[in-house]
């Protein structure tokens, strides 16, 4: 019955559930000592609070053991298999820098910021790009890979629908964001790649810690590399 919803599932820290028999052997050596008091018919008391005292201790158990397995860190491998196909390789770079709060970008629902927007549009363009090769680039005070190329549509427009303005700090690293997405697309031989800057600003001042024309460089060596791998293949 279950066989199907964990197939996959693993603890990337198993051994975290080693600590249940530290909490066993509290339950029995570790005990609380608290006065005692007497009083009359004690007996009956005791047998009106038993069911209540089984449910505490049960929830107190099934909270230990919450606990533990969510410290071990359940971890499910989804395998996919996706055939290469003879499209772009895209290195999509989104900032999600503070600045992209700010709303009325979109003259028809002016609630939304300008992450939303760009989400939504992202999004969009992935669902149209059917044999391109994708992957994101988040950045702000810094920048990160959120995802690696793939041809997975699903995985890519799960991974954008969490992204967060400030997931990656509250200024703009423009540049440095540049960078991250040439690295992205550094390890490919593919032809044809594209890096796609989504960005509402400017870099902000003693953020970067990569210069534009260092940026720029390593864009046009990946071209030139690109052109190179092109012309010895036509020969």
């Amino acid at each position: 019955m279950f066989s199907g919803v964990f197939d996959g599932v693993y603890l990337e820290y198993p051994l975290v559930l080693l600590f249940v028999f530290i909490f066993v052997l509290c339950e029995k050596y570790c005990k609380i000592k608290l006065p005692s008091l007497y009083f009359p018919h004690a007996q009956q008391f005791m047998n009106n609070s038993l069911s209540a005292s089984k449910l505490l201790i049960f929830l107190k158990w099934l909270g230990i053991i919450a606990l533990l397995i969510t410290l071990a860190s359940p971890v499910r491998d989804e395998p996919y298999e996706l055939d290469p196909k003879d499209g772009y390789e895209i290195a999509l770079i989104l900032d999600a820098s503070d600045s992209m709060r700010a709303q009325g970008f979109d003259r028809e629902n002016r609630r939304l910021n300008r992450f939303d927007v760009v989400k939504d549009l992202v999004s969009d363009f992935i669902k149209e790009r059917k044999d391109d090769n994708i992957g994101l680039v988040v950045f702000g005070a810094y920048s990160f890979i959120a995802s690696p190329l793939t041809y997975d549509e699903r995985i890519l427009n799960a991974i954008v629908s969490q992204l967060q303005i400030g997931m990656a700090g509250k200024y703009t690293a423009l540049y440095e964001s540049l960078a991250q997405g040439v690295n992205l697309l550094k390890g490919s031989d593919s032809k044809s790649k594209i890096a796609i800057l989504l960005t509402d600003g400017h870099s902000t001042e003693g953020v970067d810690k990569v210069p534009l024309e260092v940026a720029l460089d390593m864009a046009k060596k990946r071209r030139d590399s690109s052109l190179s791998y092109r012309n010895r293949d036509a020969k």
